[in-house]
């Protein structure tokens, strides 16, 4: 192995760990929860919890349309039903000190939260699970640790969410914005603006419609990218790895093209497509 390349691989690594440490902290103390007090943290000491697990229940008293999800370590999993309210099942795992779940529910906007004791110690886990409207006009989910798994919302839901430690998968969004420093993102979109990125793990992504004026980007450090597209596709194609295989099962009239790059146009061209990967293998199908 060639100095040069080791070189690169220290660098990734360097950046690997920066990105965990640089998104906890904003995940912690910059993107604040959405209810007063503004942090993760109580001034309780906690209720302390052994190997067992506590459970409990809400239920929204008024149509939601905009829900805001903001754990630490957990679950998150969502799916639609036919109700237009949201329901939630909670449950706290130990050993440590349980945080509180704590609900804002503003006119149509409701926040679900997990709020910490500031007191030092082990602290516990919890994991949600919702039933949400299949018409839920927009979903922002925010996690440090733990996966997320969103399903059966409708084609116009638009979709923000991220975690540092976890595996994301949506089977139906709108607009998407979609993150995780270290885990494979699953999705299937709609919307017109698709943008996904992980530091460390796979991307397979859907898009089911055919946006002339739709922007896709899609980026991995360590992890390949394959990217599904409806017949017909239309788009202009700038597709990058430094390491890894690229290719595509559409036709492409390549304007540019280099060691593991491909630049040009599908069909009639229109959707920007910017997909990019360190190390790891690109591909576009139909």
């Amino acid at each position: 192995m060639n100095r040069s390349f080791i070189d690169i691989i220290n660098i990734l690594g360097a950046i690997l760990v920066a990105a965990v440490i640089i998104f906890a902290f904003y995940s912690l103390f910059i993107d604040k929860p959405f209810y007063e007090p503004s942090s993760y943290w109580n001034n309780g000491s906690g209720t302390a919890i052994n190997e067992g697990e506590e459970s409990g229940t809400y239920e929204s008293d008024k149509p939601v349309d905009k829900l805001y999800i903001k754990n630490i370590s957990g679950i998150i999993e969502a799916e639609s039903w036919n109700e237009n309210y949201i329901k939630l099942d909670f449950r706290k795992h130990g050993p440590g000190k349980a945080p509180e779940v704590k609900t804002d529910l503003a006119g149509t906007e409701l926040t679900i939260a997990a709020v910490y004791p500031k007191s030092p110690g082990n602290f516990g886990s919890v994991d949600f699970f919702l039933k949400v409207p299949e018409d839920l006009m927009f979903l922002k989910v925010n996690s440090v640790s733990g996966r997320i798994n969103i399903s059966g919302l409708g084609e116009d839901t638009e979709q923000k969410l991220s975690t540092t430690s976890g595996n994301i998968t949506t089977d139906s969004a709108g607009d998407l914005d979609i993150s995780s420093v270290s885990g494979a993102l699953s999705f299937s979109a709609f919307g017109d603006e698709i943008e996904a990125s992980t530091t460390s793990g796979r991307i397979q992504g859907v898009l089911e419609k055919n946006h002339p004026s739709g922007k896709i980007d899609i980026s991995s450090v360590s992890g390949r990218v394959m990217l599904e597209v409806p017949s017909g596709f239309n788009a202009d194609v700038d597709l990058h790895s430094v390491s890894g295989s690229v290719s595509s099962e559409l036709p492409v009239s390549v304007t540019e093209t280099k060691r593991n790059t491909i630049r040009g146009v599908i069909g009639s061209g229109g959707t920007d497509v910017e997909i990019s990967t360190v190390s790891g293998s690109i591909k576009i199908t139909e």
